[in-house]
């Protein structure tokens, strides 16, 4: 499977689902591997994904948002990252934050210019929601 740049940067952001159909990633873009996606039995309409996900040094995301509920763990690297009003903020290995589904993404990057970022990314959403809805002004 492939992605774009766009919506492989924040399946952090993330709700790439079973049966969803991916594009080729920029070069430029975060690298992103599904590591398993099934329906969630007793939830209809709603599967669980865990996805791979690598931001190249100095990468950042465009705003957006997610139809489903998102977890991101960091694997190695820094992220900034930013929701709603509240203030940016800076994880680290180890470290890991909840996106509650339709919150507004402001901030999502590799806080290094010379170290790339992984993250282990679950999501929870239906099956054929999108990656993520980037904002129009952007």
């Amino acid at each position: 499977m492939r992605i774009t740049a766009l919506a492989a940067a924040f399946l952090c952001s993330l709700t790439l689902t079973a049966g969803t159909h991916l594009a080729v990633a920029a070069p430029e873009g975060p690298d992103v591997k599904v590591l398993q996606s099934h329906p969630l039995p007793g939830i209809p309409g709603k599967s669980m994904t865990s996805v791979l996900v690598t931001f190249p040094p100095g990468f950042r995301d465009m705003p957006h948002h997610h139809v489903g509920s998102v977890f991101v763990y960091v694997l190695s690297g820094s992220m900034r990252t930013a929701f709603g009003s509240s203030p940016p903020m800076l994880l680290h290995a180890g470290q890991s934050f909840f996106e509650p589904a339709g919150i507004h993404h402001r901030i999502a990057e590799n806080a290094s210019s010379t170290q790339p970022l992984r993250l282990l990314v679950t999501t929870v959403a239906p099956p054929d929601a999108p990656p993520a809805t980037y904002d129009s002004t952007h």
